[in-house]
């Protein structure tokens, strides 16, 4: 049920399906011809819990979160978007899904290539709300750095590598409002749906220029971060 491959530049939202008690809580959307989608709701802990553990199998996935920290003192994380290689696309509503546990192998799994661009915003925040660890990491905006991009926003570096536009309309927007609708779950997809073709692309370049091992030295870096645990301190 979670196979199909991507027309990368079309895909529908569809109707949302009724999950989690009434909430859209994940969605699969599995993209089957340019000519239209196929969007399937799962609405059970089991179809939720299936899809996570199937994802030890892929060799790469692209990941991407939504949080609310303009809008909220104590930040949290809204919103998990998956790609991954075999053509599978998910939005996880974390405020509904609040147990991400079976999401914890792939993150920590070394053979598995978690494709992320500006990663350490999302690790560290995972970490923190979820508890995960994480191995082989690709961050795209460290490699388009170390290829000397003059632009490393990714919608910069999936224009130039790529030639596709990505929106950045929804950018701002407070994650934590309920329901999403179609043009943000559009929006939030577009994060992920070409990164691991993005992750080929630089690889190739970085390994003929020599720096692949900068960029996997630099990864596994930010793989250890932790979210900062500031304390507070009151002068009296």
């Amino acid at each position: 049920p979670f196979g199909g491959t991507f027309a990368k530049d079309t895909f529908e939202t569809g109707t949302r399906a009724a999950a989690f008690g009434g909430t859209t809580s994940i969605v699969d959307f599995a993209v089957q011809s340019r000519g239209g989608s196929l969007r399937e709701g799962l609405d059970t802990w089991h179809g939720w819990a299936e899809l996570a553990g199937s994802l030890e199998t892929c060799r790469a996935m692209a990941l991407d979160t939504e949080s609310d920290s303009l809008y909220h003192h104590f930040e949290k994380v809204c919103l998990v978007q998956i790609a991954t290689d075999r053509g599978q696309a998910v939005l996880v509503d974390a405020l509904a899904v609040r147990d991400l546990s079976p999401l914890a192998p792939a993150m920590a799994n070394p053979g598995l290539v978690k494709v992320l661009h500006g990663a350490d915003y999302d690790v560290t925040t995972l970490k923190r709300d979820f508890g995960f660890s994480f191995a082989s990491l690709f961050d795209t905006m460290i490699a388009a750095r170390f290829l000397g991009r003059s632009e490393i926003g990714l919608a910069a570096v999936a224009r130039d590598e790529l030639g596709v536009t990505l929106s950045k309309d929804n950018q701002k927007d407070d994650w934590s409002r309920r329901p999403l609708t179609p043009q943000q779950e559009t929006y939030a997809l577009a994060d992920v749906l070409h990164l691991v073709e993005l992750r080929e692309r630089l690889s190739e370049k970085l390994a003929a220029a020599g720096r692949l091992g900068w960029l996997e030295e630099e990864c596994d870096a930010v793989a250890r971060l932790d979210y900062p645990n500031f304390e507070c301190v009151v002068i009296i």
